[in-house]
C-alpha cells in the first residue's frame, strides 16, 4: 500500500502528469485568447506534450512560453494563412447556402472537400512545427 502513494508511486505520477496537462491546457488557453497567437500556443502546446510523451520535460512552462517563443514568427505566419482560407470557407458555404440560384447547393460538396483537407492539414502542421525546423513552403 505504501508504494501506490510514495513520491514514486504510480498514482503520484499519473496525477502529476494530469495536473501538468491541466496547467499545460490552462497556459494553451491563455495564450490562445487572442487569435492571433493561436498558431504559436497550439505549435507550444504540442512541443510540451510531445516531450512528456518522451518524458524530456523539466518545467511545463518554462518549455511552454520557450517553445512559443521560438515557433512565433513561423507558426503565426502558418496560422495567419490557414485563417485566411478557413474565412474564405466560410464566405464560400454562407454564399452557397444562400444563394436563391438552383445550382448553389451543388457548390456545397467541393467547399465541404477543401473544407475537410484544410482541418486535416492544421492538424498536422502544428505538430511538425512543433518536432522539426522547416521552412512555410
Amino acid at each position: 500500500m505504501e508504494g501506490i502513494f510514495s513520491v514514486d508511486g504510480k498514482a503520484f505520477r499519473f496525477f502529476s502528469k494530469m495536473s501538468d496537462l491541466v496547467i499545460l491546457n490552462l497556459l494553451w488557453l491563455v495564450c490562445s485568447i487572442p487569435v492571433i497567437t493561436l498558431g504559436a500556443s497550439t505549435t507550444a502546446l504540442y512541443s510540451v506534450v510531445i516531450k512528456m510523451v518522451k518524458d524530456e520535460e523539466s518545467y511545463i512552462v518554462k518549455s511552454f512560453f520557450s517553445s512559443f517563443r521560438e515557433n512565433f514568427k513561423q507558426a503565426t505566419v502558418v496560422w495567419g494563412i490557414l485563417l485566411a482560407v478557413f474565412s474564405l470557407l466560410y464566405v464560400d458555404f454562407f454564399f452557397s447556402s444562400h444563394t436563391p440560384v438552383t445550382g448553389g447547393e451543388l457548390l456545397f460538396i467541393p467547399f465541404a472537400i477543401v473544407a475537410i483537407l484544410t482541418l486535416l492539414t492544421s492538424l498536422y502542421v502544428f505538430p511538425m512545427l512543433a518536432v522539426f525546423r522547416n521552412s512555410i513552403k
